[in-house]
């Protein structure tokens, strides 16, 4: 498939040449910086609109994205109780299967500002209040357009932007003394736009340790957040917009044990703008994050009465990064992307060990580097004919590894300094997509892709340990190559029936995942994973994607109207394993770690004015290994979540207050216990039935 590269190079050449006269299409951001609408794209695209957000009857966004097939994180517990502050691999991303658990697959983008953060790759999702999103565009399969990180798809969080005065606040309390509550305000003053988001989160939690495995120091695992930003905006012509921004957040967990603690603060500045001109749109944003993560560590007995400290670990990392666009539609037909971007990332682990008794700090060790990434980029969006449409792109990738080093000071020895070779690679990510609208209800479409992704700090040098598992870095591993494609149809017949179908086929070449160097001699047990590159993955599998929106339904002699009962089934098989591993053949034909072979949705939702929305969902997760020899087997589970809305009528004494609505949600509806993780042989559980209720008042002038 490396010739495609060529191939697509010389077609992107070709295409701005030719000339048919069509009328010029709108441009759109999007996750692909095509700028055609998701539903025009070759790739298969989820969509989820502020009212789908509000009916999942979830508080916080990874929860909300759970249940669509194919979105995984490396632990399947909610970020309530486990987030990067607790377990930071514990919330990366992957989409569709693709690559084994760990360190995220797929971008996770906010305002076109990548979330995932610098150092690990992991994604703060309690960072992002679902109440500030618009809408979430889940594109799967590779999206090299957007460089290291996006070989698995990308995740894009469309905020809303306070347009004009006023403020909207929105509330809830719940089970385990959950609160949560979110302001937005805005002032508009002439060409001045000045906008305020906070948010504030609290939970008692719950006990995240398998009942039959509990013992004296389990208590509920309890979590705090709470976000505060701001944004001015300029936009003095309709051709010239400028804008400049940032928030605060910050986090604070107990883990479930009197030792377990866990802390975390962000800062994020970030600032550009748009200007339109006769040559083209030219955009300028430029970000960055100062990060700080605090978290102690503890191994438990057998009969969980007692623990032992193992290890307190704080990780510093800051990141400046920024991207130019320009933007042109060169002839009719032809839509042009071209521009750079780049992220500079700077990050260290410190770690205090303590001794075996865990009475006092025995040994201290920082490690750390720094990373760079540069590239540049062409897209060409070609649409001959108003039936078909090609996205054409590729981009050239530069990125060093540089300045890793290890500084051990154990207490009373000689210190010691291991200093790593700087690397610099380099990668081009080639992606050819096309879509043919054979008929109005009927459409082909396909892709073929090439993508990377670096290993983050986090995997060249963070230790840490889960329990009585050690899981250890590796400053010599490679990046990954994903090389696949895919083929697709969407069917949407006259009527309310519309149908999607996806077949994939992945190749991954050096993926990077845990394997077992250590065991329990006495109960088998892993007691330490060291990250490593295998030699080749392969994922493969199809996605349908079903929904049914009933109008009138035959009852008797008249009938019933409902003006929107809507049925939705969507479904993923996603065979992931290991096929070539020369370094240990016994794992090939293993399936990868955390990537289940069957999620599957089911939905059913109904809507009007008397009544409100109301929401039920079925959400299934099947079976998937947590370790590369697949010892460690997490069993399936199925979670039923319910939902109601009610838009409030509004008053004459309170004109403004014109959209306030109430509403009700239940996570796991019938209290189904399913584990989540068995890190160290403990299992751990996911959410229990929560209850909460709450309110929604805008109020704009």
């Amino acid at each position: 498939m490396r010739v495609l590269s060529v191939l697509i190079a010389v077609l992107i050449a070709t295409a701005t040449v030719v000339c048919a006269q069509i009328a010029p299409m709108e441009i759109v951001t999007t996750p692909t910086r095509s700028g055609m609408p998701v539903q025009q794209e070759s790739a298969s695209t989820a969509v989820l609109s502020q009212d789908d957000l509000q009916a999942s009857g979830q508080p916080v966004l990874d929860d909300v994205l759970r249940p669509v097939p194919g979105f995984n994180t490396f632990l399947r517990s909610s970020s309530m109780v486990t987030a990067p502050a607790e377990d930071p691999e514990a919330q990366g991303v992957t989409l569709r299967g693709i690559g084994p658990g760990g360190a995220s697959r797929a971008l996770v983008l906010y305002d076109g500002i990548p979330v995932n953060d610098a150092f690990g790759g992991w994604v703060y999702w309690d960072e992002i209040p679902v109440n500030s999103i618009e809408r979430v565009e889940l594109v799967n399969g590779a999206v090299p357009i957007w460089g290291s990180g996006a070989e698995g798809g990308v995740i894009n969080l469309i905020p809303q932007h306070s347009v004009g005065s006023g403020f909207q606040v929105s509330s809830f309390y719940g089970t385990s003394n959950t609160v949560g509550s979110t302001l937005e305000a805005g002032y508009q003053k002439g060409p001045f736009q000045l906008q305020y988001d906070g948010s504030v989160f609290n939970t008692r939690g719950w006990n995240i340790i398998d009942e039959s495995y509990r013992g004296p120091i389990d208590h509920d695992s309890s979590s705090f957040n709470a976000l505060n930003g701001g944004r001015l905006q300029f936009q003095p012509t309709s051709a010239l917009s400028l804008f400049v921004g940032g928030h605060y957040y910050e986090e604070n967990r107990d883990l479930g044990t009197p030792f377990r603690k866990a802390s975390a603060n962000r800062y994020l500045f970030d600032g550009g703008g748009s200007y339109l001109t006769q040559a083209g749109r030219f955009n300028l944003v430029l970000y960055s994050h100062v990060s700080s993560m605090d978290q102690t560590y503890s191994e438990a007995n057998a009969t969980r009465t007692a623990e032992t400290p193992l290890q307190t670990q704080r990780v510093p990392s800051t990141d400046v990064g920024g991207s130019l666009t320009w933007t042109k539609t060169i002839f009719p037909h032809n839509q042009l992307i071209a521009g750079g971007d780049f992220r500079w990332i700077d990050g260290q682990s410190v770690d205090s060990y303590y001794n075996s008794a865990g009475t006092a700090v025995n040994d201290r060790q920082v490690s750390e580097g720094r990373q760079n990434f540069f590239g540049v980029f062409l897209e060409d969006v070609f649409r001959p004919t108003e039936k078909l449409e090609a996205d054409l792109s590729v981009r050239t990738d530069v990125y060093q590894n540089l300045a890793g080093q290890n500084r051990n000071n154990p207490v009373g020895g000689a210190n010691t300094v291991t200093d790593y070779s700087d690397r610099t690679r380099t990668a081009t990510s080639p992606k050819l997509g096309m879509r043919y609208q054979i008929r109005r209800w009927l459409a082909l479409r396909g892709a073929l892709y090439e993508a990377f992704r670096a290993p983050t700090l986090a995997e060249l040098y963070r230790p840490s340990s889960v329990e009585d598992l050690i899981l250890l870095p590796n400053p010599k591993l490679k990046p990954e190559f994903l090389e696949g494609g895919e083929a697709g149809v969407d069917f949407a017949l006259p009527g309310p029936f519309a149908l999607s179908l996806t077949g994939y086929w992945d190749i991954m070449h050096n993926p990077i995942s845990n394997v077992v160097t250590a065991t329990d001699p006495k109960t088998g047990e892993d007691t330490e994973r060291t990250r490593v590159n295998f030699g080749r993955a392969q994922m493969r599998g199809y996605e349908v994607k079903s929904s049914y929106n009933f109008g009138w339904i035959p009852w008797g002699k008249w009938g019933l109207y409902h003006p929107n009962l809507c049925f939705e089934i969507d479904y993923l098989r996603s065979e992931a394993k290991l096929v070539y591993n020369p370094p240990d053949p016994t794992l090939e034909g293993r399936r990868l770690t955390l990537v289940p072979w069957n999620t599957g949705t089911g939905q059913v939702s109904y809507q009007d004015d008397l009544l409100g929305r109301f929401n039920v969902q079925v959400a299934f997760q099947g079976m998937q290994y947590e370790d590369s020899d697949n010892h460690d087997r997490q069993p399936s589970y199925w979670l039923v979540n319910l939902s109601w809305a009610h838009q409030l009528p509004s008053l004459p004494s309170l004109p403004r207050l014109n959209q306030a609505s109430i509403f009700l949600r239940i996570q796991n509806a019938l209290d189904h216990t399913y584990i989540v993780d068995l890190g160290g042989g403990v299992p751990k559980v996911g959410t229990p039935f929560m209850l909460e209720g709450g309110f929604n008042a805008p109020i704009w002038f």
